[in-house]
């Protein structure tokens, strides 16, 4: 159901958030002296097997409604039926849908960037690069679950001051010194702003789009995040300083966006 989106979208990345912490946790410590097939199969392993025990129990869910659905099309109801295919459809190319999936895969892109971004500039916001990996994520988990503010406050501006509170952060985070841990300070609040924004910007597509329209919303919107995704790398090269600034010009605009 629509209702449960921002609720499952929450979850899944509490998971991923503590399945990061770990993964950190074992590069900082025992990982550095263990084989590489042994933990390629720890910690590869589990991901695909928790994958395919959804899959069958999502194939064995979808069995049985199947049967159902074909039985009211040899009865009566056609006269509805042909009347809902002579209605008009929204389509995505027409002015108002283009702009608002537009908008939106922006957010996507922004909150990819940020999100990502951070990740692949765990080295140059503190002095060991495995604590700013640890830290980073366990401040997800409160702001993933603050994330749950948008159904009480709505999510168009909670999600439009997620982003410039990230965005203020990241870009304050430039004026301190990089040596130290002011920076991953200023950096963990923005993250934690920018999860509520991650999550939000997910459940937008089934709250703001028809469902005629909404498979192509995703697949425009993804492309955003994978953009976002790909210049993630290239800002883990910049210094710190030059990261954060590029952060907080992105998330100032994607705040401005969530608004239109």
């Amino acid at each position: 159901p629509t209702s449960w989106a921002q609720g499952l979208i929450i979850v899944q990345n509490i998971v991923f958030a503590c399945w990061t912490i770990s993964f950190a946790v074992s590069c900082g410590t025992w990982s550095k002296s263990s084989d590489t097939g042994t933990e390629v199969f720890l910690w590869c392993g589990p991901p695909v097997a928790v994958a395919l025990m959804c899959l069958a129990a999502m194939n064995l869910q979808t069995a049985a409604p199947t049967a159902v659905v074909r039985a009211p099309r040899d009865g009566t109801g056609g006269g509805s039926s042909s009347s809902a295919t002579r209605m008009r459809h929204p389509s995505l190319l027409s002015p108002i849908w283009l702009c608002k999936t537009m908008s939106l895969a922006f957010c996507f892109f922004a909150a990819s960037l940020g999100y990502f971004g951070l990740s692949y500039c765990g080295g140059t916001l503190s002095p060991n690069v495995y604590n700013s990996i640890i830290l980073i994520n366990l401040i997800d988990i409160p702001g993933y679950l603050l994330a749950f503010s948008a159904n009480v406050f709505s999510r168009r501006p909670v999600q439009s001051i997620s982003f410039a509170i990230a965005g203020t952060c990241l870009f304050l985070s430039r004026l301190f010194d990089p040596h130290g841990y002011a920076v991953i300070r200023c950096a963990m609040v923005g993250h934690m702003f920018l999860n509520i924004s991650f999550s939000t910007v997910y459940a937008a597509i089934p709250e703001s789009f028809p469902a005629s329209i909404q498979t192509e919303v995703s697949v425009v919107c993804q492309l955003g995040g994978r953009m976002g995704s790909v210049f993630a790398p290239l800002c883990g090269m910049l210094s710190a300083s030059a990261s954060c600034t590029t952060f907080g010009i992105v998330l100032f605009s994607a705040a401005a966006t969530s608004l239109m």
